[in-house]
């Protein structure tokens, strides 16, 4: 089970608090909302409409399940594009 118990702001800072898994093995993660908010606009561009509550719910559930596992979201290091010309074809 995959749900979510509290919505925290702090200091304009807005997280879920997540309850994941069954019975004795429950894990509280805490899952920052513009991660989530990121990754549904990049779903949402990517399909061609608008974000929909399934998104939503889809993004969280990835998160909570990889948070849970003790797997840090993807990052990217972003350094190599200075300078770059975005525009050149590979």
């Amino acid at each position: 089970m995959i749900k979510v118990t509290q919505v925290k702001v702090v200091l304009g800072k807005i997280s879920l608090l997540v309850e994941v898994g069954e019975g004795q093995d429950v894990k509280t993660v805490t899952i920052d909302a513009d991660e989530v908010f990121s990754r549904v606009k990049i779903a949402a561009d990517a399909l061609g409409r608008e974000p929909q509550a399934e998104d939503v719910k889809a993004v969280v559930r990835s998160l909570a399940k990889k948070a849970s596992e003790g797997k840090p979201t993807a990052t990217l290091d972003l350094s190599n594009l200075i300078g770059a010309d975005l525009e050149a074809e590979p």
